[in-house]
């Protein structure tokens, strides 16, 4: 009897055999990767990094206080504005330190844009205002204005920075919300000051605190020579307070 033609599998019988051939060498293939070390440390690298540029990274909020200039036995204004960046805050507190041999802290303000919160404030130390921004509701603190506070600059005082401690903020849950400061400055003034203009500290690049300076003491409102003496102590206190600190960036 002649032996038959050889038996073939069917296509579908052959390609489920091929897909559990290459399922099988695919499962021995990562066996053999992740026994060992220094390949399963790698494959570890690979997911937390993918983790971290998928998932999206907290930005933190900033509170910034500015810089504000006068004279000695002027009363200056600091003004607190906040940045939520996307964030739900409806309370924040912090404790402001100034220089107690330079300043005199007067009184602080709730923002004007600022609705179904209050403001409280208490000098806890000599050199230590502590504030507090809530609210019976869980409303948000909007982007903007926060507070403001009035500063005496003393007789003999000198430019010093504010800087900010104990600074928190929770969202409508009480959850903590990160949260960062921008320190600011109080300049203070000379008006017997001498100075010889540069590069960096000029009337024209001075121009705006100069400005600010002529606004807050009323120099527009006066004539003849107390206007021109008024402008004077203006031009050269802050040109002066430029070249004595630079780095405050007080003009640019």
């Amino acid at each position: 009897m002649k032996p038959g033609p050889p038996r073939v599998r069917p296509w579908h019988s052959n390609t489920s055999w091929i897909h559990r051939q290459s399922r099988e060498c695919r499962q021995r293939e990562w066996g053999a990767i992740m026994n060992h070390p220094s390949r399963i440390c790698a494959c570890a690298i690979v997911i937390v990094t993918t983790w971290l540029i998928l998932i999206p990274q907290a930005t933190a909020q900033i509170l910034s206080f500015s810089t504000a200039l006068g004279f000695p036995d002027d009363v200056v204004t600091i003004t607190a504005t906040f940045d939520p960046k996307g964030a739900r805050v409806s309370a924040l507190q912090g404790d402001l330190n100034f220089n107690l041999t330079a300043f005199s802290a007067r009184r602080c303000s709730l923002g004007p844009a600022i609705t179904g919160k209050s403001l409280a404030t208490n000098l806890i130390q000599p050199n230590v205002e502590r504030f507090l921004v809530f609210g019976l509701n869980q409303g948000l603190i909007p982007n903007g204005v926060l507070f403001t506070c009035e500063f005496l600059i003393l007789p003999g005082g000198s430019t010093s920075r504010l800087s900010v401690s104990a600074l928190s903020a929770t969202d409508p849950q009480g959850n903590g919300v990160r949260l960062m400061f921008d320190a600011g400055s109080i300049v203070v003034l000379s008006a017997s000051a001498k100075t010889n203009a540069s590069g960096q500290c000029n009337v024209n690049t001075c121009r705006n605190p100069i400005t600010s300076c002529e606004t807050v003491h009323g120099c527009g409102g006066l004539s003849g020579g107390a206007a021109a003496s008024c402008r004077k102590d203006c031009r050269d206190g802050v040109i002066a307070a430029c070249q004595a600190n630079r780095s405050l960036s007080l003009c640019d």
